[in-house]
């Protein structure tokens, strides 16, 4: 398929089985609603029934499982032998479900890698769930309170309030750090939809992810997707100043500008922004006590460096700081227990990007999710949070834009 072709979206019993399995554990009250993963895998399961079924086999081409998906699995097993038998704990349970959920990606991405129609419909399918769910939020938050993300974060509501705003749609910074470079994405694949009304639906699914990140007051999900956004301008920055662009910007620009004296201005939405810059300016350094944490996580490892403690219950912050996956795993599972991870993710994005075309928007869009992935991964523990994983191997790092987008 080349770039300038259209991709028409196909609806099939797979592709709304994989859908579904991908979109329970990114929505908040589905995750509450149907067991977060036990749903999930029960309906990869009947996805994988409904292959065997239809081909007789799992549809894998020769050599589409590749040397990166060994250290994946070598990774898992240092996961589930911590899990057996350093610390049985639900931390440590959650941990092993996540990375197992990793390789199942994995293949799946592998059985859609030439298959891009199927694989777009799937991505259109969880784009309109995010789009519902922002726009559920949005005027929740708004009739409620402008800062009832943070008070759910921070453990200030109660079990009965919290349930009640996951079911309308908020969540916490990790959803809407995770929204960034899935909505910059978004805004590019729509274009290459043959179908207009499809285009349509998922941008205004995409413009209501994006407002939602901007209501959500965390200046890390706000930071995350403009330095995306200034990525994206400066990868394409011949067309910066086409008319269009100027266009666009200008309109753009004028909404923001409307929506904040209309509905902003008056309101405590930027309270927790502007205190956190001006923070940093007073300072001059982190303000969220994140460098401490870390401290602690790093003085765990270099007293144990080569296997690490395990991975000790929540909350453990004496011994793990639990907001820098970088750091945290290292103190988790030692040099060479992490080190498979590194590697499987090092030979995935070296792959990925191995032709990588500076005037290929997809290819751009991609290289901008796996770069916010990883300094987001310095901010929050977002390697854990499923929009992030679940784009990173099945979007950002696939191989099927690399094949069929050229």
């Amino acid at each position: 398929m080349g770039m300038k072709n259209k991709i028409t979206l196909i609806f099939s019993i797979d592709v709304f089985l994989t859908a579904f399995a991908f979109i329970i554990p990114m929505i908040g009250y589905l995750n509450i609603l149907f067991k977060g993963f036990l749903t999930s895998w029960s309906l990869i399961l009947v996805y994988f029934v409904y292959l065997l079924v239809k081909y007789k086999k799992i549809p894998l081409r020769k050599g589409s499982i590749k040397i990166d998906f060994l250290f994946l699995i070598g990774f898992i097993l240092v996961v589930f032998f911590n899990f057996v038998l350093v610390d049985f704990n639900s931390k440590s349970k959650q941990y092993f479900l996540i990375f197992f959920f990793f390789a199942i990606l994995y293949v799946i991405d592998a059985i859609y890698e030439y298959d891009i129609r199927k694989k777009v419909t799937i991505i259109f399918l969880i784009f309109i769930a995010l789009g519902v769910q922002a726009s559920i939020s949005i005027p929740y938050i708004f009739d409620s309170n402008l800062l009832l993300s943070r008070l759910m974060s921070s453990g200030q509501l109660s079990d009965e309030l919290v349930k009640e705003a996951v079911k309308n749609g908020v969540g916490t910074n990790a959803l809407y750090t995770s929204l960034g470079g899935l909505c910059l994405f978004g805004l590019i694949i729509q274009s290459y939809l043959q179908s207009s009304f499809a285009r349509i639906i998922m941008f205004i699914a995409i413009f209501s992810m994006i407002f939602s990140i901007f209501i959500s007051t965390y200046f890390a999900s706000i930071f995350m997707f403009v330095l995306g956004v200034l990525l994206l301008l400066f990868f394409r920055f011949k067309k910066l100043f086409s008319f269009k662009a100027i266009v666009v910007g200008i309109v753009l620009f004028s909404m923001s500008i409307y929506i904040f004296n209309q509905y902003l201005s008056d309101t405590r939405l930027l309270d927790p922004i502007l205190k956190k810059i001006e923070g940093f300016s007073k300072q001059g350094g982190d303000v969220t006590g994140r460098d401490k944490l870390a401290n602690v996580s790093l003085e765990t490892f270099y007293d144990n460096p080569f296997f690490g403690i395990g991975v000790p219950p929540w909350r453990s912050y004496n011994k793990i700081g639990e907001h820098m996956p970088w750091v945290d795993f290292l103190a988790n599972f030692g040099l060479l227990g992490f080190l498979p991870l590194l590697i499987f993710l090092f030979i995935r994005i070296k792959n990925r990007f191995s032709h990588f075309r500076f005037k290929n928007s997809i290819d751009i869009a991609c290289f901008i999710g796996v770069f916010l992935f990883i300094v987001s991964n310095f901010i929050s523990p977002m390697i854990t949070t499923p929009i992030t994983y679940i784009s990173l191997i099945f979007i950002y790092t696939s191989n099927s834009f690399k094949n069929d987008f050229q």
